[in-house]
């Protein structure tokens, strides 16, 4: 298959990068705007540091950081990816030459069924990819 445009951001399991909060930078840009918003109101990371009871405040302040700083993704295909670790991109992509689970003759697997239970209902997705096509699929996805 080749994938092109838009239908890149289609993952091997499903998910559409393009409605991805770390894909378009929400998860970040959340994070930033929180941190922002506490410190203006008086409960930044210094004030907070001299009150009874709040020392956990600067484990939070230092995930806000994190997630601004750290959780960026180019997409699923890419090598930006915000997990390069990922079982099915490896399965699928890199080691059988696949776009997707449901190319797979072994389809739906126990990797899939694993990861379906742990993120989200992949399984029907891709079955729902498969039916409708990759183009068709992403439309509907932009038009949410």
């Amino acid at each position: 298959m080749n994938l092109s445009g838009n239908e890149r951001l289609v993952t091997a399991c499903g998910l559409y990068c393009g409605n991805c909060a770390i894909y378009n930078g929400t998860i970040g840009d959340t994070a930033d705007q929180l941190k922002r918003l506490l410190e203006s109101h008086g409960l930044g990371k210094e004030t907070m540091a001299h009150i009874p009871g709040t020392d956990w405040y600067e484990g939070f302040d230092r995930g806000l950081t994190w997630c601004r700083e750290s959780v960026h993704c180019g997409g699923c295909r890419s090598e930006a990816r915000f997990n390069p670790m990922c079982e099915l991109q490896k399965c699928v992509v890199q080691e059988k030459g696949l776009d997707f689970c449901f190319q797979c003759d072994q389809f739906p697997c126990d990797i899939l069924a694993k990861f379906e239970q742990e993120f989200f209902p992949c399984i029907e997705t891709l079955r729902k990819i498969n039916e409708t096509g990759v183009a068709e699929w992403v439309r509907q996805q932009e038009g949410r």
